[in-house]
């Protein structure tokens, strides 16, 4: 949640949750995209998703966010765009 208390739908929850622990997931190139709830967007590759790594690059700072797990994940704001 953000500080304005916004967070995401239990739909998208859901999908992200899908995405993450089932590989179910449309993808751009070697990555899986991912969106904050503060506006940041980050990404994931396929090979650390298939391999069950959750290491998030943030774009623009590059900064490196890992998670053991996709509720970790969904619970740091994280969804998939």
């Amino acid at each position: 949640m953000n500080t304005t208390g916004e967070v995401w739908s239990s739909e998208l929850w859901e999908q992200t949750r899908k995405a993450v622990e089932d590989c179910d997931f449309a993808s751009l190139g070697d990555l899986v995209a991912f969106k904050h709830v503060d506006g940041r967007f980050g990404a994931i590759t396929i090979s650390d998703l298939i391999g069950g790594r959750l290491k998030l690059t943030v774009r623009r700072s590059g900064d490196i966010e890992m998670f053991a797990d996709a509720q970790q994940l969904i619970d740091a704001g994280w969804a998939i765009d």
